[in-house]
């Protein structure tokens, strides 16, 4: 279990099974984590939880001998695909029940989650795993994140905005107008935040989040020139 600042909890002993997923076949088989998350959808969690998921995943793998993390983002694929030696499997709950879980933050970002890991993990990224379904390519992503952490949460501001600033709206690497620009959006752009943000001077700088040009972006922007 990981909790909303990152600490790590033992609930049951990897060896043993964990009755959790409602799929008796799969928990015999699966480490379950828990990621603490906000209440509400899409139950975004904390840099802290995501950094610590991250180590403990890649902990689990080198513990099992595990060299490479894969998700293929289906679930009959999935149950199909009989890993390698090297390699662990990713799945959801709600593969198994009528739940949203994990919710869409964290479901959203299992690919990225993957190739962290594999990263990590020194193993190879170059190509996918094969089954006897041919499956067309997944399409290149590119992700730029912020290296500052957004500082507090405020539920009522999650949801999406639109820049307003006729000159474009600069995403930055922080809060504040000292930190580097990312890009520059147009107004017009919609923007997603997830509860979070950071306070300057008095002035509210959103953790937002936006694909632009085949981009994905996460990072801060005024709030004072998003409209929500």
């Amino acid at each position: 279990m990981v909790g909303l600042n990152g600490d790590i909890g033992l609930c049951v002993e990897e060896k043993d099974r964990s009755w959790c997923i409602s799929s008796a076949s799969n928990d015999h088989r699966a480490v379950t984590i828990e990621v603490a998350s906000d209440t509400t959808d899409p139950y975004a969690v904390m840099d802290k939880a995501y950094a610590a998921l991250l180590d403990l995943l890649t902990d689990i793998c080198k513990r099992n001998g595990k060299s490479k993390l894969i998700w293929l983002g289906d679930k009959d694929k999935s149950l199909a695909y009989t890993p390698a030696a090297g390699e662990m499997l990713m799945a959801v709950h709600r593969w198994f029940a009528n739940k949203a879980c994990p919710g869409e933050y964290l479901y959203s970002r299992h690919a990225a989650i993957a190739a962290e890991v594999t990263k990590r993990l020194g193993g190879s990224l170059a190509t996918a795993p094969t089954t006897t379904t041919t499956m067309p390519a997944a399409a290149p992503t590119t992700q730029k994140k912020a290296t500052d952490a957004a500082q507090s949460l405020d539920k009522s501001l999650a949801g999406t905005y639109t820049v307003t600033d006729a000159s474009g709206l600069h995403f930055r690497n922080g809060a504040g107008t000292s930190k580097a620009s990312m890009v520059v959006l147009p107004k017009g752009t919609k923007v997603q935040n997830y509860s979070y943000y950071t306070l300057t001077g008095g002035v509210k700088w959103l953790y937002i989040q936006v694909t632009y040009n085949g981009v994905t972006y996460t990072g801060f922007s005024s709030a004072q020139y998003l409209s929500k």
